[in-house]
């Protein structure tokens, strides 16, 4: 485990040089890491499931230029929320937030716009935020019931297409 982090630490070492000789800059406010947990409870008695680092132990820290890397539980990614245990709630969470947001858009716009463009509207300001990345993070919907993004669209197209009494 010591080793991990010693040849970690080296390849930072290596990045921080190239990336000086060639007159980049690393943001350090920006930089981070996570470690990768799976998707269970560890047993404090095992080895193999317990906690790989301790935060106190400066031999278990990465550096950049001598300041060290925040460790984080989770981290946006090209407009992608990856947590340590890779089950997407963090990321699923925040759409949600973003699409109802767009929702409340749509609501105070609607009006303005002629019928025929309500599915290039949903399309654009909707669709395309649910879309994005679904590839990878979209097996975490499929395994959930009573899905929160689905009830969040549907809300979405009642607003535009269907029935307004209901809300």
């Amino acid at each position: 485990k010591e080793a991990t982090y010693l040849k970690a630490n080296l390849v930072l070492k290596r990045v921080s040089l190239f990336m000086r000789l060639n007159l980049l800059h690393i943001n350090m406010s920006k930089c981070c890491y996570i470690h990768f947990r799976p998707n269970f409870e560890f047993d404090e008695t095992c080895a193999r499931t317990r906690p790989f680092a301790n935060k106190l132990s400066e031999s278990r820290s990465i550096f950049i230029n001598g300041k060290a890397i925040t460790k984080v539980r989770h981290t946006k990614f090209l407009g992608i929320v990856i947590d340590n245990k890779l089950n997407w709630e963090p990321h699923i969470e925040y759409l949600r937030k973003k699409l109802r947001s767009m929702t409340g858009a749509i609501c105070r716009i609607r009006h303005h716009i002629p019928a025929d463009l309500y599915l290039k509207l949903y399309n654009a300001l909707f669709e395309s935020h649910l879309s994005y990345g679904i590839s990878v993070w979209g097996v975490a919907v499929k395994e959930r019931s009573n899905d929160r993004l689905f009830i969040t669209q549907k809300h979405c197209i009642r607003i535009l297409f269907g029935d307004l009494d209901a809300y």
